[in-house]
């Protein structure tokens, strides 16, 4: 990683910040991603199998007052409730066809569906035909035991195929749901573990990343700031590490080094001349106060001049 070192500092926090906002958008994708797909599989569950077990339900409502509304015709003499009731049997078979074509409406994609529905059609056509050429005749004629008969018979085994026919629509439609009810859980569970995993990639990728610039720039500044403070003190003789590093922070430790070698000659320049100054004065034992005097206006120059 010493190319890594080397890089400016302003890249290192780019390429460390870079690295996070890419799990970042990671993540984001997965979660998206998992959204949709757990979206479209309940998008399915409630707008299509759902409303479509709903109607088969409601078909077999249907399909059961029919019954009882022909029951109560073969029971009755009275013309005007014959019509009245008749009536009821034709909305009621307007609603069934309502529902039927809801089927059509809501499993047209599947293939499955489309038979047992245009089996659920042909059979209801029939069932029809046969009522209203026997059974609903034969009760206006007022032969109700011939059409009590005809109602118990091929009226019956038609009847009993289309409840045969949706209970299979109803079996499939369970069967579907039973399955988008699954798969919707196996795709949360499987965005749950993507989502840990994730997660746990970039807790560790933050906290190494965080840990690394820690140490390669953090912890020589904190140094450095060490060493600056023991100089501000008097101390010259502490050691300046050695880096070869070409960034900001190797800049900065270079220039501090040159800073304290300077310093230290500057410091060892002054103490030769108090030295000369020193011995100067021994020698002259107080006696000639215009050469000391010169001795003392140089050491002020040169103090003033490295500004110490």
């Amino acid at each position: 990683m010493k190319w890594f070192v080397n890089i400016s500092t302003k890249s290192k926090l780019f390429f460390g910040f870079g690295v996070m906002i890419l799990l970042i958008i990671i993540v984001s994708i997965t979660a998206y991603t998992s959204i949709a797909g757990l979206h479209k599989t309940l998008v399915k569950l409630f707008e299509v199998e759902v409303p479509l077990s709903l109607e088969i339900v409601k078909s077999r409502t249907a399909m059961g007052m029919e019954r009882m509304i022909l029951a109560r015709m073969i029971e009755t003499d009275k013309k005007s409730d014959l019509d009245f009731l008749n009536r009821d049997l034709k909305e009621n078979d307007k609603e069934i066809e309502v529902k039927i074509n809801k089927f059509t409406e809501l499993g047209g994609n599947n293939q499955n569906y489309m038979e047992l529905i245009n089996q659920l059609s042909a059979k209801r056509k029939e069932f029809i035909n046969s009522r209203d050429a026997h059974t609903v005749p034969l009760i206006y004629a007022g032969k109700n035991n011939e059409a009590r008969k005809y109602f118990f018979g091929t009226q019956f085994q038609h009847y009993e195929k289309m409840l045969d026919i949706t209970a299979n629509l109803s079996k499939l439609s369970e069967q579907a749901d039973k399955i988008l009810i699954q798969t919707s859980g196996q795709k949360v569970k499987e965005a749950f573990f993507v989502f840990v995993v994730i997660g746990i990639i970039g807790i560790v990728a933050g906290i190494v990343m965080v840990s690394y610039l820690t140490l390669i720039i953090a912890n020589p500044l904190k140094q450095i700031s060490g060493i600056a403070e023991q100089i501000a003190y008097g101390d010259l003789t502490v050691h300046v590490p050695s880096m070869q590093r070409t960034d900001e922070v190797g800049a900065l430790v270079m220039s501090f080094g040159m800073m304290l070698e300077s310093q230290k000659m500057m410091t060892k320049e002054i103490t030769d001349v108090v030295d000369v100054l020193a011995e100067n004065m021994a020698s002259q034992t107080g006696t000639d106060t215009k050469n000391v005097n010169s001795m003392a206006q140089k050491l002020k120059g040169l103090i003033e001049q490295y500004k110490i």
